[in-house]
């Protein structure tokens, strides 16, 4: 202990005072001094945190209520305006889905769920509409002010939708497989019909997936006989028929040659006699 006293008897003098009172104590409150201004600078820095966070997640909340309306009277909406309001959804979503707070995919997943749902009865079942409306405004404003009760506000609704979703999945793929097989069994049945025995106007009427039709190969029709024109007889033998020939219709008849004895007893012929002149000239 004998260390412990010349300490206390340093302390107590002079030079041990002056020490003490002009290096320690400042070093001591510099650094109190410090720690203070670090919390205060922490608490004043969380507190604008918490104000930024509120704000984003109350401008997120308040889109999603905003969109929520218009979606509870989906049906007297305009399509341009149903798709104005599925963009603005979408981006709602997208804003609450990306805050750096828990339960904020859980609230994205449950509001995005609901709000289909408050697009289909909107169409028929409008009170039903409205009440989903009030449920969706009061729940996000309660998570919005305690982000921490998440789970128990959205948990069990997207559990229980997670499971009709899978029970609704199976149902329509086993529709889709019955389906599937009745095309089989149709298409079957018109390949194996014979080809021209059904009436005109009676065919099948695909409203579904088109089928794979069996192709019949093309048969080209008998081409019609050749028309035989009427016999029609030769120029040369109609011509032999009536006595003309073909150089006798095209050239003109040709004047007979006279032989010199016709053509003297065609003068003494033509010549008048003594006693005709005579009777000419009395």
């Amino acid at each position: 202990m004998q260390w412990w006293t010349d300490f206390l008897d340093w302390l107590n003098s002079d030079s041990g005072g002056r020490i003490v009172t002009t290096a320690i104590v400042p070093f001591v409150a510099i650094i109190v001094a410090g720690i203070i201004a670090a919390l205060i600078g922490r608490a004043s820095a969380r507190k604008v945190v918490e104000l930024s966070e509120r704000q984003v997640r109350a401008s997120a909340v308040t889109a999603l209520i905003s969109a929520a309306r218009k979606a509870a009277v989906w049906n007297t909406l305009s399509p341009p305006e149903q798709q104005h309001i599925d963009h603005l959804i979408g981006d709602a979503e997208i804003r609450l889905r990306l805050l750096p707070i828990a339960g904020a995919a859980l609230a994205a997943d449950w509001s995005r769920h609901e709000l289909a749902g408050m697009k289909r009865n909107a169409i028929s079942f409008s009170f039903q509409a409205e009440q989903s409306l009030l449920v969706f405004r009061d729940r996000l404003i309660e998570w919005q002010a305690r982000p921490s009760r998440a789970k128990k506000l959205f948990k069990n609704d997207v559990d229980s939708w997670a499971f009709d979703t899978s029970d609704n999945e199976q149902e329509l793929v086993h529709q889709q497989q019955k389906w599937a097989a009745q095309q089989v069994t149709g298409t079957q049945e018109v390949g194996t019909e014979p080809v021209g025995t059904e009436p005109v106007g009676t065919g099948r009427v695909n409203t579904g997936a088109p089928a794979t039709v069996a192709t019949v190969p093309f048969t080209r029709p008998p081409s019609p006989a050749p028309m035989l024109a009427p016999p029609v007889e030769s120029t040369a033998a109609v011509s032999a028929a009536s006595g003309l020939t073909v150089d006798r219709l095209i050239a003109p008849p040709a004047a007979e040659a006279l032989s010199p004895d016709s053509a003297a007893d065609d003068s003494v012929a033509a010549a008048p006699s003594p006693a005709e002149t005579g009777a000419t000239k009395a």
